[in-house]
């Protein structure tokens, strides 16, 4: 069983650096969270905040742009 958390499920780029600077460390970013999740249910690492990045169109893929990666 999960511990209680609130989730966040953010739509944009700016939305997620605002959930950022708001809440800190409290928050555990995931886009899958796989690991995260097991950790939360082995009471290894317990965040008050998850928040969802698998919406933000800009952290989707890998893309190149001139000399940057």
């Amino acid at each position: 069983m999960l511990p209680e958390f609130e989730m966040l499920l953010p739509r944009s780029l700016p939305e997620v650096l605002a959930a950022l600077a708001k809440y800190g460390a409290d928050v555990a970013p995931i886009a899958g969270g796989t690991n995260l999740i097991v950790d939360m249910r082995a009471e290894r690492h317990c965040p008050p905040i998850v928040m969802d990045l698998s919406h933000v169109p800009d952290l989707r893929g890998i893309r190149r742009e001139g000399d940057y990666i």
